[in-house]
Order: C-alpha cells, then sequence, then structure tokens
C-alpha cells in the first residue's frame, strides 16, 4: 500500500528459504520484465510508470521493502489476482527469544547476548526482550568442572609400599615376539617405573604377582596396589592372592582417570 493505494505484485518462480531472514527481491528480474526503480532508498515503478512501494536502506546494504505477500499456487501467465483463501505471512520477521540468540551464538551466558545487543556489535540481532531466559541443559552439562588434582601431593609411604598399576594397547602393530600390550607398575614413592609386555590382558595378573614377589625378595614390602575396576585386575585369581599377603586394593571411581594419574 502506497498514497493509500492497494497494488499487487506477482512473483514468480520464488525460491522458498524457511531460515532465510531476509525476503530478497531481484532488481535485475524486476528491469526484464519492464519494471524500473529510482532513488538511493529504491521506489519501484510498474510498467505504466506507476509508483508500487517505497524502500528503506539498511545498514547491512539490503533495502526493506515495506508490503506482505500471499502464498498462491496458480501458474502466473493465467492468475489475475493472489488467492486469498491461503494465509498470508508478514515480510519481516519476528525478534527471537533470548533462548533462541542462545542456541544461535554456540551458547554464550545472558550478559554477554545482553551486552551484544545493548551496544548493537551484531547486526540484524533482532530479540524479543520480553522473553524469558530458561535454563540450558547442554551448558549445565558442557561447563560442569572438578578442581584440578594436586600435582605435588606428599608421598608418605616407602619405597614398594604403594604401587601404582595399569595396561596400555591393544597395540594395531604386534611387535616382533608378537606382544599388543604392555603392563605399566610405578611406584608412589620413588617414581620407578617397571614395564612387561604382555601379548593378551589375561597375562597381567601373573605379571603382578611376579612383581610384588622380586619386592619381597628385595626386602620390601608392599602394602596397597591401585587399579581401576578392569577384569584384568579386579578377579579372584589375583584378588585373593593380593589379600593373602594382607595387601590392599585401591580401586579407582569409574571415569576418574586423575585418580590414577600416575601410569596416564
Amino acid at each position: 500500500m502506497i498514497d493509500g493505494e492497494t497494488l499487487t505484485i506477482h512473483l514468480c518462480d520464488v525460491l522458498y528459504v524457511p531460515r532465510n531472514q531476509n525476503n530478497l527481491f531481484s532488481l535485475r528480474r524486476w528491469l526484464a520484465k519492464g519494471g524500473d526503480f529510482l532513488g538511493q532508498n529504491l521506489a519501484l515503478i510498474s510498467k505504466t510508470g506507476k509508483l508500487i512501494t517505497k524502500g528503506t536502506l539498511m545498514s547491512n546494504n539490503l533495502i526493506k521493502l515495506h508490503f506482505c505477500y500471499t502464498k498462491n499456487d496458480t501458474k502466473c501467465d493465467t492468475a489475475l489476482t493472489p488467492s486469498r483463501t491461503d494465509a498470508s505471512y508478514p515480510a519481516v520477521e519476528k525478534p527471537k527469544t533470548w533462548d533462541m540468540w542462545h542456541r544461535r551464538f554456540a551458547h554464550i551466558s545472558i550478559s554477554s547476548l545482553h551486552r551484544l545487543f545493548d551496544k548493537q556489535l551484531v547486526t540484524g540481532f533482532n530479540v524479543d526482550r520480553e522473553s524469558m531466559f530458561s535454563d540450558c541443559e547442554a551448558c549445565t552439562e558442557a561447563k560442569q568442572s572438578v578442581i584440578p588434582f594436586n600435582k605435588m601431593a606428599d608421598h608418605d609411604a616407602e619405597p614398594g609400599e604403594l604401587t601404582y598399576i595399569d595396561i596400555w594397547g591393544k597395540y594395531s602393530v604386534s611387535s616382533i615376539n608378537g606382544f599388543q600390550y604392555y603392563l605399566l607398575m610405578v611406584d608412589d614413592a620413588s617414581q620407578y617405573v617397571m614395564v612387561k609386555f604382555l601379548k593378551s590382558k589375561d597375562q597381567a595378573a601373573q605379571k603382578v604377582k611376579n612383581y610384588f614377589t622380586h619386592l619381597e625378595v628385595q626386602g620390601r614390602t608392599p602394602k596397597a596396589i591401585r587399579i581401576d575396576c578392569g577384569c584384568k585386575f579386579v578377579n579372584n585369581f589375583l584378588l585373593e592372592w593380593l589379600y593373602s599377603k594382607g595387601m590392599e586394593v585401591h580401586m579407582t571411581a569409574p571415569h576418574s582417570l586423575s585418580q590414577n594419574g600416575v601410569t596416564k
């Protein structure tokens, strides 16, 4: 509507892009069909020289035309008037909620969103300021943190008393002798490292027994072992032998690699 008169423009072969924020109008096609335009802010003129609509030059180098459009399934060469039975849609998109912009900006905080909006740092950032900002479950899960473990922890145990043990592998390439795993044993007090190569995980229990027997022969007194909850260590064959020696078995919590971080 311009100057109190309602005019109809027929758009042919329109591409429908649901997530596009702007409705794009081709001036080249408009000229090819016999239309014209004038002015910096653009005023469309029909074939007969009649003023159709006026536009407003935006900051993103787009020109906003003020009109509403109706959907028409009839072919352009036979349609004279757009069908009023179909739904009509506004040409200007409604502002998005804070939650929508929160997801679009990769889950930044609400305070950062307010700063972007208040200082107009982003072009096209239209938001419904009355909308509520709900708790984001993805942010709650992703931004949870754990206090770092102290890397300078005191080692009160004597050499041989506490041993950290873990298995590395399976490796895609076997060694010359067919080994695909290795057993890592680290003494807590001296940080002495012992490595034993394995062809399969079920050999780990016997290697552990051999290691502690070696410590006893050397005059050491094994008192505790720290392992994860894998069946390679948590089995009757190894646990019964450790308990018979009076040793303590410290098992780490699931998904807590830092508790056995010496071997990681």
